[in-house]
This record gives structure tokens, C-alpha cells and sequence, in this order.
């Protein structure tokens, strides 16, 4: 049986899904919390639940939720590279750039769905290679794709990845203007 620190209601749930082997719910369970600790910036819990996940991605082949597993496994492992070790470092953005494969894939057969998911990553991988001006140009064009096909939560996400990248730079002016859209 799998524990976990959860809450007593949802751990019951967990158990129940796992005893009936409905995994593809057990999956989706822990997309969502990955997301949870992602906006927390907890990024080594949401590892972990990318971890768990990873034993249940194949009951859920084919669905919408492999989309949010593939950008939010690429959105944590960025992060995470900010202050890992070399090695670690060179894993995770190995990783990253195999998701992107399949995130570009995704997104020109459906760029209002995926497009601004495939750029926002692609800003997090130019903003680790020090290339700062090209990853600020991808963080608006992702806000932007975001807005204009209404995916609110990965609009405030872009908007705060990018305050990071001004707050990185000592530009706390242009980020402040960030974080005011990511909290809009």
C-alpha cells in the first residue's frame, strides 16, 4: 500500500483507488498535487509526486492529463535545475527536451491547447542557458498564447517564472509589474 503524508480523507481515497485498481485516478491525483506544490514552489515535494506518478503514466495513455504531466514534470525539473548538481542538472534537462519533443508535436496539431505550454518551457530552458533576453521575448509570447486561449492558471505561472527572471537580474521594477499581472 502506498502512504503518503496526506490528509486522512484523501489518503483514504488514494487507498481506495489503488485496493480497485483504478490507477488512471491515482494518476491524476498525483498530476494535480505536482501542480499544488509547483505553485507553492515546493518543488522537491512536487517531484516526488512526479516520482509516484510515473509507476501509473501508463493507465493513462491517450488522455489530456499526460499533456499536464509531460508540462508540469518540464516546469518542476527546470526549477529544480536552478540549483542542482551538474549532473543532476544535465538529467532533468535531458528530460526536459524529450518532453519538448512531444510538446511540440502536441502543440502544432493543437497550438490553442498546447502552444503557450511548449513556449513557457522553452523560456525556463533559454532562462537556465543564460540566454535572458530571449527567454523574457518567450515568456510574453507564452502569457500571451495563455490569455488569448484562456488558460488563466499557465498565464499567472508565465507571469510569475518571468518576475523570477527580472528578480534574478536585479530589474525589480519590471518585475513587480510581472507579479502584479500574475496576481490579476
Amino acid at each position: 500500500m502506498e502512504i503518503e503524508v496526506i490528509n486522512e480523507y484523501a489518503q483514504k481515497f488514494l487507498n481506495e483507488w489503488i485496493v480497485n485498481h483504478n490507477f488512471i485516478t491515482v494518476f491524476i491525483f498525483k498530476v494535480l498535487r505536482t501542480l499544488n506544490y509547483f505553485i507553492l514552489s515546493k518543488y522537491a515535494e512536487a517531484y516526488d509526486q512526479i516520482t509516484r506518478a510515473k509507476k501509473y503514466v501508463n493507465y493513462a495513455t491517450g488522455s489530456y492529463t499526460i499533456c499536464e504531466f509531460n508540462f508540469y514534470e518540464s516546469l518542476v525539473l527546470c526549477a529544480l535545475s536552478t540549483t542542482a548538481e551538474s549532473h543532476s542538472r544535465q538529467e532533468y534537462i535531458r528530460q526536459v527536451k524529450v518532453n519538448q519533443k512531444e510538446m511540440k508535436f502536441w502543440s502544432k496539431s493543437c497550438p490553442e491547447n498546447f502552444q503557450h505550454k511548449y513556449l513557457l518551457v522553452e523560456a525556463e530552458l533559454s532562462r537556465l542557458n543564460g540566454h535572458f533576453w530571449r527567454a523574457s521575448k518567450l515568456y510574453d509570447e507564452a502569457i500571451e498564447e495563455a490569455h488569448n486561449n484562456e488558460f488563466v492558471h499557465v498565464e499567472a505561472i508565465a507571469n510569475e517564472l518571468c518576475a523570477n527572471l527580472y528578480s534574478h537580474l536585479g530589474k525589480a521594477k519590471i518585475m513587480r509589474s510581472y507579479l502584479m499581472e500574475a496576481h490579476y
